[in-house]
Protein backbone atom coordinates (compact mmCIF):
# COMPACT_ATOMS: atom_id res chain seq x y z
CA UNK A 1 0.00 0.00 0.00
CA UNK A 2 2.88 2.39 0.72
CA UNK A 3 3.88 2.10 -2.93
CA UNK A 4 0.35 2.41 -4.27
CA UNK A 5 -0.43 5.46 -2.14
CA UNK A 6 2.84 7.23 -2.92
CA UNK A 7 4.18 7.16 0.66
CA UNK A 8 7.68 6.28 -0.45
CA UNK A 9 7.86 9.36 -2.64
CA UNK A 10 8.49 11.35 0.54
CA UNK A 11 9.25 8.67 3.15
CA UNK A 12 11.63 6.59 1.04
CA UNK A 13 15.40 6.43 1.28
CA UNK A 14 16.51 9.12 0.81
CA UNK A 15 13.48 11.01 2.10
CA UNK A 16 12.12 14.15 0.48
CA UNK A 17 12.80 17.31 2.45
CA UNK A 18 12.22 16.91 6.16
CA UNK A 19 9.99 13.85 5.86
CA UNK A 20 11.06 10.96 8.10
CA UNK A 21 11.94 7.68 6.39
CA UNK A 22 9.71 4.66 6.84
CA UNK A 23 12.42 3.20 9.08
CA UNK A 24 12.32 6.27 11.33
CA UNK A 25 8.52 6.14 11.47
CA UNK A 26 8.65 2.42 12.26
CA UNK A 27 10.99 3.07 15.15
CA UNK A 28 8.63 5.74 16.54
CA UNK A 29 5.43 3.78 15.98
CA UNK A 30 6.79 0.49 17.37
CA UNK A 31 6.61 2.00 20.85
CA UNK A 32 2.94 2.97 20.58
CA UNK A 33 0.05 1.00 22.09
CA UNK A 34 -2.83 -0.25 19.94
CA UNK A 35 -4.96 2.69 21.12
CA UNK A 36 -2.21 5.16 20.28
CA UNK A 37 -1.83 3.64 16.82
CA UNK A 38 -5.57 3.99 16.26
CA UNK A 39 -5.43 7.65 17.28
CA UNK A 40 -2.44 8.22 14.99
CA UNK A 41 -4.37 6.65 12.10
CA UNK A 42 -7.40 8.84 12.82
CA UNK A 43 -5.25 11.96 12.78
CA UNK A 44 -3.61 10.85 9.54
CA UNK A 45 -6.85 10.33 7.62
CA UNK A 46 -8.39 13.48 9.13
CA UNK A 47 -5.41 15.41 7.75
CA UNK A 48 -4.22 16.51 11.19
CA UNK A 49 -0.76 15.02 10.71
CA UNK A 50 0.93 17.58 8.50
CA UNK A 51 -2.33 18.70 6.92
CA UNK A 52 -2.29 19.42 3.23
CA UNK A 53 -0.22 16.42 2.17
CA UNK A 54 -1.98 15.08 -0.91
CA UNK A 55 -1.10 11.44 -0.23
CA UNK A 56 -2.45 11.70 3.34
CA UNK A 57 -5.70 13.23 2.11
CA UNK A 58 -6.39 10.27 -0.18
CA UNK A 59 -6.35 7.68 2.63
CA UNK A 60 -9.58 6.20 3.95
CA UNK A 61 -9.87 5.53 7.69
CA UNK A 62 -9.36 1.81 7.04
CA UNK A 63 -6.28 2.41 4.90
CA UNK A 64 -4.83 4.77 7.49
CA UNK A 65 -5.17 2.21 10.27
CA UNK A 66 -3.73 -0.57 8.12
CA UNK A 67 -0.82 1.64 7.09
CA UNK A 68 -0.04 2.82 10.63
CA UNK A 69 -0.14 -0.77 11.93
CA UNK A 70 2.13 -1.90 9.10
CA UNK A 71 4.61 0.87 9.85
CA UNK A 72 4.60 -0.10 13.55
CA UNK A 73 5.59 -3.66 12.65
CA UNK A 74 8.70 -2.45 10.88
CA UNK A 75 7.29 -1.32 7.52
CA UNK A 76 8.42 -4.49 5.77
Amino acid sequence: MALDKGCLSCHGDPPRGKAPTMAALAQRYAQLSADELTKKAEKLCEHRLLGGVAAHEKLTPEESLRLVRWIATGAR
